[in-house]
């Protein structure tokens, strides 16, 4: 069998917003900036994996709370993209 490389290429947008935004206001923001796109990136997911990407650091003390409104889960699915999302929790270490 032979070896398998995986190349992952891209596009990547980082969002514009303090850290402490809402996660609903940064996919707003994101999106937001990549509607002029939008055709383009329908075009692409037919053929390629699109992924709106979001990492959420949380202090144990906090009370992880998500939430994302359908229009935007919409506006997700309307680029052909899916919605990943990871949690880490960070505990003991000062928020920077």
């Amino acid at each position: 069998m032979p070896d398998v490389i995986e190349k992952n290429s891209g596009w990547v947008v980082y969002s514009r917003l303090s850290r402490s935004e809402l996660v609903e206001t940064q996919v707003e923001e994101l999106l937001e900036r990549v509607r002029p796109y939008a055709g383009r990136i329908r075009t692409l997911s037919k053929s390629s994996d699109v992924v709106l990407s979001c990492a959420i650091y949380a202090h144990e003390e906090w009370n992880l709370e998500l939430y994302v409104g359908n229009h935007l889960i919409h506006a997700i699915g309307a680029l052909g993209a899916d919605f990943w999302i990871d949690t880490y929790f960070l505990a003991g270490e000062d928020e920077r």
